[in-house]
Formats: structure tokens, sequence, C-alpha cells
């Protein structure tokens, strides 16, 4: 074990020891990390402190707001629960007479009675109760301990509190106005009434005390809703206590008894506090937190600092290596050299950098070759089917521009959901032949249909229709009247002629991997191949889906730029200008690609139509039809998601790369890609699948 801690204690000391060795060469390797540290940490702290500070008003203001609920909701109860025994005393103040009044006492009472909180609850010593002349003389509902009380004398003012059952006492005097002193009313003890109570009457107001209506409330019933819920649970996550004054205390200087709480504990000293107005008494409610600060303010102190901590750390490390990274590299370099290389030094454009990372190879051996040379220029082992591609290009004397054609037609095969005749569709129209055709059978079938005046060409049978198209063109300028280039210098004419008939030949769909060939060649990124450091992987040596989640994946990074990229637009050479003229007329020439879904499907209709007139033409010339252009077939609808892969979309995709004004059109040519994915996807749920084997 010893033999093993030994190692790694010298390593960490020479690690130590280095690391102090920097810090005293360059202190800021220390200051900045503890500048940033307490920078971090204080800033933090104030915006922690702040917000909870925030938190904690909010909750003493939502405190405050529960408070007054609870406190309007008892005051509610306590003058609801009243009603009952002034409904008595008014009764007795229409009927006086101490005979009716007993009469009547158990027909009305009873009902009074229902309107008192808690009255199904006998144990809870609710009771309503006559006094005339301030004996007890009736209590609603009888029971063995409310017959204990038949008979007393009792002359208590207002309400009180016997703490012992926690019942609230309420009494309602009865005075009869318009009396005479020695009125009766029937009671039997009426008559010595002034003996005991000189205050009993008012000779002013001729006002005589009748006696008492009394009501025993159970405070337990009238804090509670008809559910059986208290109304102090709605001080959720709140301490309480709610007092009432002591009979004995005076009114200036009153002391409280506590009626109910939620804890035994001190209330702390900034509790929120109100009155609760109980009839002609004021009671208090109290509320408090042991703490109104949030509960996140300690641990999230806590993970502030340790994110400040692993923050710093690494501010230390980066700058610790950046220290060493430049001394390996003094060690390495003289210093005139290193000063040469920082002065040489450019960043590379954002704009340059997305548009290499967006380009989409073809294929092409030219690519292969510049991708042979970058591994052999930084070290790396070219790919040997790179090498051996590119052997046989020069071997054959192939165009370097054009991919190889078994490697298109395996690519073709590779791909999801084309059947053969989409094949020799799309190999037809770019390389000039079906994918299991003789050139033989195609050259008999041309030459048939140039006799037969379907493609009137005076210019042989290469670019037919686009011979056709500029012999046409040249002809009508050969009429004074329709020669508006007829004032342009004879020198000026030629090269104008001459990149016309470039540009058109351009757009024969043969030409159509020359020319992209060419385009992605030459802007192809330098140096180490990538931007970003890293090579593309071509797309001859991808699966179809690939490419074009590469390509979904290059458009849906690429952004619409509006700044002056002038500089980086300027063509490197004469060939360059032409490549992306011909690039931006090819673009042209497939523009319904691009348009509105409805316009494009529109154009798509006409395309079908003629091919179907070209194959109802070889079907009247006993000719051979060419691949979707059977009208008893599905037609060019079904080539469309191929056609995008192969054609439109690494188009499109390397030209806006270069010229990024025109992300618009690269927008377009995927909304309508996506539709035919999506209707190439139904019709593969929907056909019935072809039996294997």
């Amino acid at each position: 074990m010893s033999l093993l801690l030994k190692p790694m204690t010298q390593s960490a000391g020479r690690r130590l020891k280095a690391t102090a060795t920097a810090v005293r060469a360059v202190p800021y390797i220390v200051a900045i990390p503890l500048l940033l540290f307490a920078l971090m940490v204080a800033l933090g702290i104030w915006a922690t402190v702040a917000g909870a500070a925030g938190d904690a008003a909010a909750a003493r203001v939502a405190a405050h707001s529960q408070l007054n609920v609870v406190c309007a909701s008892l005051e509610l109860t306590f003058a609801q629960s009243v009603v009952p025994v002034r409904s008595l005393a008014n009764l007795v103040q229409q009927v006086p007479d101490y005979d009716t009044v007993i009469k009547m006492w158990s027909t009305w009472v009873p009902t009074f009675y229902s309107w008192v909180r808690g009255n199904e609850l006998a144990d809870r010593g609710s009771s309503l109760t006559l006094m005339p002349a301030g004996r007890v003389t009736a209590v609603y509902p009888p029971s063995a301990a409310n017959n204990t009380v038949m008979g007393l004398d009792i002359l208590l003012p207002g309400p009180f509190i016997a703490s012992s059952t926690k019942l609230l006492a309420v009494t309602v005097p009865i005075m009869m106005r318009n009396v005479n002193a020695n009125e009766t009313w029937g009671i039997p003890w009426g008559g010595d009434l002034l003996d005991k109570c000189l205050e009993c009457y008012n000779n002013a107001t001729r006002t005589k005390w009748w006696g008492f209506a009394a009501l025993s409330l159970s405070l337990d019933s009238a804090l509670e809703d008809s559910a059986g819920t208290k109304l102090f649970s709605l001080l959720d996550g709140l301490h309480y206590r709610l007092s009432a004054p002591t009979l004995a205390s005076a009114a200036e200087d009153r002391a409280y008894s506590t009626l109910y709480e939620s804890t035994d504990k001190p209330m702390a000293s900034d509790s929120l506090c109100r009155e609760v107005l109980v009839l002609e008494d004021k009671w208090r409610l109290c509320v408090w937190k042991a703490s109104w600060q949030p509960a996140y303010l300690v641990p999230l102190l806590v993970v502030l600092v340790l994110v400040a901590l692993a923050l710093s750390a690494a501010t230390f490390t980066v700058l610790l290596s950046r220290y060493e990274h430049r001394a390996l590299l003094h060690s390495l370099l003289p210093r005139a050299a290193i000063e040469k290389m920082q002065a040489e030094f450019k960043w590379a454009h954002a704009d340059d950098e997305q548009s290499q990372l967006a380009m989409v190879e073809s294929g092409t051996p030219a690519e292969m070759i510049l991708s042979v040379m970058e591994d052999i220029l930084l070290g790396r082992p070219p790919a040997l089917p790179k090498v051996m591609a590119v052997r046989h290009t020069l071997q054959q004397s192939l165009d370097v521009y054009k991919p190889l054609q078994a490697d298109l037609t395996q690519r073709m095969a590779d791909a999801d959901n084309m059947d053969g005749e989409v094949r020799d569709a799309l190999m037809l129209q770019l390389v000039g032949r079906r994918a299991e055709a003789e050139a033989e059978e195609e050259g008999d079938q041309m030459s048939g249909l140039a006799e037969s005046g379907c493609y009137a060409s005076a210019a042989g049978f290469r670019s037919p229709m686009e011979n056709h198209h500029l012999a046409g063109a040249f002809s009508l300028l050969k009429h004074p009247d329709m020669n508006f280039l007829q004032a342009m210098p004879k020198a000026t004419y030629d090269r104008l002629r001459k990149l016309m008939i470039e540009l058109v030949l351009g757009t024969d769909m043969k030409q159509h991997f020359s020319i992209i060939g060419q385009f992605t060649a030459l802007h192809r990124p330098g140096g180490d191949g990538q931007a970003a450091g890293k090579t593309a992987i071509p797309s001859h040596v991808r699966a179809p889906q690939q490419a074009r989640s590469s390509n979904s994946s290059a458009v849906s990074c690429a952004k619409d730029s509006s700044q002056d990229i002038n500089a980086s637009l300027q063509p490197v050479s004469d060939q360059d200008k032409l490549l992306s003229l011909q690039m931006a007329l090819k673009c042209s020439d497939l523009g319904h690609l691009a348009a509105p879904l409805p316009v494009h499907l529109a154009w798509v209709s006409r395309l079908e139509a003629e091919f179907f007139a070209q194959g109802d033409a070889e079907r009247a010339q006993g000719l051979t039809i060419s691949p979707l252009c059977d009208r008893t077939k599905q037609g060019i609808t079904k080539s469309q998601v191929g056609f995008f892969d192969f054609v439109a979309l690494p188009l499109f995709t390397n030209f806006t790369a270069r010229f990024t004004a025109a992300k618009p059109l690269l927008r377009g040519v995927m909304a309508n890609y996506r539709h035919w994915q999506a209707q190439a996807a139904v019709v593969a749920v929907t056909e019935p699948q072809a039996p294997t084997g």
C-alpha cells in the first residue's frame, strides 16, 4: 500500500509546487478567482436577502389578511348567536303578562333555540333562560344541570365568561315603558322587586325592569361551522391566540385570559393582533410565526456560496491552464515567432463558419481528393475507400466533378421508399441513363425522339433542349426589330453571348453534379477542413436518411444575416463568378420548389402533364415509355422525395450557405419537402406491401 501511495504523494507534491510557482509568477491567477468569489457571494447574498425580505413582507400581508377574515367571521358569528335571546326579549315586551309568557314558553322557545349554534349537541351546555324579576323561572332545554339553577336570583349585567366550561352568557334586560312603579305583570315575586333593586324603575321615563332573557352559548359551538370545522383552521401555517378580558380588570388597563391557542409558547414580538367585537365587549386575536423569513433563505445561501466557490475554482483552473500553456509555448518557440502568430491571428467570421458547416458535399471525386489531401496535411491516414475511388477516377480519366455512377446508383438503392422507376427517372435526368439500361439503348431512344420532332434540336444530343432554347433565342435576335442588344459593343456582346450559353447549358440536369461539385469544392473550408475543427462526413458515405437529417439540421441552425458581408462574397476567380451565376440560375430554374405550397403543387401538376404527354408520344411511336411518363401509373408525384434528397436540397443548401441572404429560399424548399415526406408516409401506410422472397 505504501508503494502505491508514495508515487501519488510525490506527484501531488510536485503539482502543488508548480501551482505555487505559477501563482507567485502571475498573482492574478488567484486574485481574479478570489475577486470573482467575493463579488458573486456579495451580489448573491444581497439579492437573496432582498428577495427573502420581500417574501417575508408578503407573508405578513397574507397573515394580516387571514387575521381580518377570521376576526370578521367571529364578529358575524357572535352577532348571529344572540338573535334567539333578543327574539325572546322582544316576545316578552309584546306580551309581558307572566302567566301568558309561561304558557307560550313551550311553544315559542324551541323555535328560538333551534337558531342557536350547536343546539343539537346537548353536552355543549347551550341554553335559553327566562328570569322574571331576576329569578330563574324557565330554562330550555330541560336537563338535570339546567334544573339546578331554577329559582335562583341572578342580577348580573352584560356578557360574562364562565371560564371553566367556556360558556358565553348573554343577558338581555327586558324594559317596559309607560308603566306604574307598582306594576308586577302577574309575577308572584314581583311586588318586592323595588325593595331589592332601587334602580329598576325610572320615574322620569316611567320605565320598569321586567327581568332578564339570557343565553348560555358554548364557545366551541360558536367557533365551528356546520361541518364541525373551527374558524381557526383558516389560519393555516400560523400560530394563534384568542383572549377575552377578565371581569375584574379595569376598562383602561384590562387583563386578558386565553380562551383558545395553538401553542402555549410566548407570542413573538412581531405578532399581528386585532380586536374582535363580541356584543359590547372587545376580545383580542393574535397570530404570529416563529420566523417570517422564508424557509429557503439559509439553504439558498449555502448553495450560493458553493456555486460561487465552484465557479471560482473553475476560473482558477482555466487561468492556471492558460499560464501553463503559454509557458509551454514560450519554451518551444522564440518570442518573435509567437508575436508574429498573434499579429496575424484572425477570428473566423461567424457567417463564414456557419456557411462552411452548412455545406453539403455531393460525393464527387474532387471532394474526395481534397479530403485525402487534408488528411495527409493533418497527419491522418486517409480512408481507403476514398483513395481507391480517387485512383479509379484518375485511371479511367473520369470527370472529377461528377459523382461515380456506381456510387450514385448505390446511394439511390440504399434510399428508403424509392422504387425502381423513380431511380431510373432520377438516373436518366442526372447522368443520362437508367440504372440498369445500356447507353446504346438510351442513344437509340433519344435519336428516335429527335427524328420524330419531340425535341427540335439543332446541336446534337448534348443538352438538346437547352441548345434548342439558345438557338431559338439567338435566332430572334437576328431580327432588327427584336435585337435589343444591337447597340452593345461587339466585344461586350460576345462576352454576354458566351455567358448566356454557359448559364443556359448549366441548367441541364446532366450537368447538375458537375456544377454543384465544382461549387462545393471551390468553397470547401480550408485549413483543417472545418471552422469548428471537425471534418464533415461526405454524403457519399452517409445513408440518405443521415443526409436528410444533416440537411434539416443545417436548415434549422442557419440564421438569416443582414450584416455587411460583401468582403466575404467577393468572387475568388472568373470560374467562381460563373459557378455562382450557374447555381443562381439553377435555383431559379427550380424556383417553384421554394414557392408557397399551392404554387409549387400547380407547377408539379403542369410538369406531370408534360411527362404524360411525352409518354403518350412514345407509346404512339412504339417506343419504350420513359420512367414516370406512363399515364396509366402514378406520375412524378411519387418521385418528389427522392428528387429533393438528391437534387434540390444539396443545390439550395450549398447555394444559401454561400449567399446567406437567400436563406428564405431554403426555408420554402424545406416546407415543400416536409409536405412530400408526409405524403410518402401516408402512401407507405395505405398501400399494400409487395411480397418478398
